[in-house]
């Protein structure tokens, strides 16, 4: 139980530091460009920098969701000390309907 409590932890990292890639002025500027300008998009001016560091950002999170996944994935494994490809295609729906429920509590309240 330690195990699985240890890695559930240590897996979050990945996803707390890619929340502080938003703490970002460009992102703010494009945000704000395209909330101004949702009912016209042809209006919306972007700069190519800006619109290249939206990318890297969007990049980086992605792999730090990706990297997330793989840190509960093998922790999963050593814990249980599992080889058989059934387990971890339970473990990755239990993982899916788990953030679906969480996601569906925290807007419902």
């Amino acid at each position: 139980m330690i195990d699985i409590l240890n890695i559930s932890l240590v897996s979050r990292f990945p996803t707390y530091i890619s929340g502080l890639f938003a703490i970002n002025p460009v992102l703010e500027r494009v945000s704000k460009e395209v909330l101004k300008n949702m009912e016209h998009p042809e209006k919306i001016q972007l700069a190519t920098l800006d619109l290249v560091i939206v990318l890297i950002i969007s990049l980086l999170s992605i792999f730090m969701l990706v990297y997330s996944i793989i840190l509960l994935v093998n922790g999963f494994r050593v814990s249980t000390n599992t080889k058989k490809a059934k387990h971890f295609v339970f473990f990755i729906i239990a993982l899916i309907l788990a953030e679906v429920i969480a996601k569906t509590l925290v807007y419902n309240i």
